[in-house]
């Protein structure tokens, strides 16, 4: 089983990962962004897209590692990332090429990756905590990019508000039964 929860920063999905881990008894992915940070390097409102290129390329690998998993992050994610570091600056001729590459390659490898996909929409207040920035912009501006990839690229996904204790407890029983 791979469920993998896509979302901006901030909107639960970490918490709802360890949930779902221990109820389906599979491992957490970790995330690239805290590996990232880890060596120092930017992310989030930081990122640059050589950065996120990098972590694309971490999230894919953390995917292939195991067979069975929860990730609190996906491609679509990181693409997201890439997308609003872009944004923010003028690109090099490299950087314009990774970005293009990576709107190329992240519908390719989205597709029938993950057995459930899971989007999880801003409802819950933005919290710091040294790694995940608490720009509420910069938090609707990710969402945003997120939600026009899974339209565009036609990801299946079911939409679960983590604000919603009965919903939760509905997708886990059903994740359970799979």
């Amino acid at each position: 089983m791979r469920v993998a929860l896509t979302g901006a920063h901030g909107v639960g999905k970490s918490t709802l990962a360890e949930e779902l881990a221990g109820t389906l008894d599979v491992p957490v992915l970790p995330t690239p962004g805290r590996t990232l940070a880890a060596r120092g390097l930017p992310i989030n409102d930081q990122a640059s897209v050589t950065s996120q290129t990098l972590a694309w390329l971490l999230q894919f690998a953390f995917e292939r590692e195991r067979n069975s998993w929860v990730a609190p992050r996906t491609l679509i994610d990181v693409w997201a990332y890439a997308v609003q570091a872009a944004e923010r600056r003028e690109l090099s001729a490299l950087e314009t090429a990774l970005l293009e590459e990576l709107h190329r390659a992240t519908p390719l490898a989205a597709l029938e990756r993950y057995d459930e996909l899971l989007y999880i929409p801003p409802r819950i207040a933005l919290q710091g905590d040294g790694v995940r920035p608490t720009d509420e912009e910069f938090q609707r501006s990710t969402d945003a990019a997120i939600l026009t990839a899974l339209s565009d690229w036609r990801v299946p996904h079911t939409v679960l508000d983590v604000t919603d204790r009965g919903a939760i407890d509905a997708e886990l029983e059903r994740l359970r039964v799979l």
